[in-house]
């Protein structure tokens, strides 16, 4: 399927060294890499478009090898047959660099990682200039409201708040809708809120700003006539989940 040549002068992978021990798993940010990377598979399959058919019934756990280095982190599941990698931020995990999506039989997880790498050069290229941690770990998938009971509300929940009350200051009353926030996690790639005034309705996407600061970003706005599937969807979730509502005649508290 793939030249061994090719594989082993990648990475030198012609044996993998399954970390055991306290450094099994390593960590990012402070973090364990597991909990992490199920974090962001739980995040994915609530909210990422494309992520659940990959996931379709989803256990409450499953075996991967986890891998990453100063700069990137990913993982590779037999049973799932599929693969990711993360930037590494120094909050944790960042956008998806890459995926695989494996149809045939898969019967080695380390022989998925060289695929995987093999399959993309760029992101193989990073990891060639610096060694790479491997272990074998289980990835926790619970569903997002078992994950927000565990987790409780996040340390940033108080800075949103306050962020989207400056941003109403700055829009005519008749204009300002019932913003939505459902819980989430602040190692989240971004927060979907939905904002619904008297004209409108429609899906927010933010994101968090530099590291340090209070401050967020509109990444994506998209509105209930645009994707009116995916945003009934999405919408129900967010309401579903919700954490606090800001501007809104009912139920505005937490």
């Amino acid at each position: 399927m793939f030249g061994k040549s090719a594989s082993c002068a990648l990475l030198g992978l012609a044996t993998l060294g399954i970390l055991q021990g306290q450094e099994c798993p390593f960590s990012v940010a402070g973090v364990a890499a597991d909990v992490l990377l199920s974090r962001r598979l739980v995040w994915e399959i609530a909210w990422k478009d494309g992520i659940h058919d990959v996931v379709s019934s989803p256990t409450s756990a499953v075996g991967a090898l986890a891998y990453g280095n100063q700069d990137v982190v990913g993982f590779c599941s037999r049973s799932m047959r599929y693969c990711a990698a993360y930037e590494r931020t120094e909050r944790g995990l960042g956008r998806m660099i890459a995926k695989l999506r494996v149809y045939d039989r898969v019967t080695d997880e380390s022989l998925l990682v060289r695929r995987f790498l093999t399959e993309n050069p760029k992101t193989a290229t990073n990891w060639s200039r610096q060694p790479i941690k491997y272990c074998k770990v289980s990835l926790r998938l619970q569903s997002p409201s078992q994950q927000q009971k565990a987790r409780g509300r996040p340390e940033s929940a108080d800075s949103l708040r306050i962020w989207i009350e400056e941003m109403f200051a700055e829009v005519p009353t008749v204009e300002r809708g019932c913003i939505t926030v459902p819980f989430y996690s602040d190692d989240d790639p971004a927060v979907f809120v939905l904002d619904q005034t008297r004209t409108h309705e429609m899906v927010v996407v933010l994101i968090r700003g530099e590291a340090g600061t209070d401050q967020w970003q509109v990444a994506a706005r998209v509105s209930s006539s645009a994707r009116p599937e995916w945003f009934q969807h999405v919408g129900r979730r967010i309401f579903d989940q919700r954490m606090f509502r800001v501007n809104c005649d009912r139920g505005e508290g937490d």
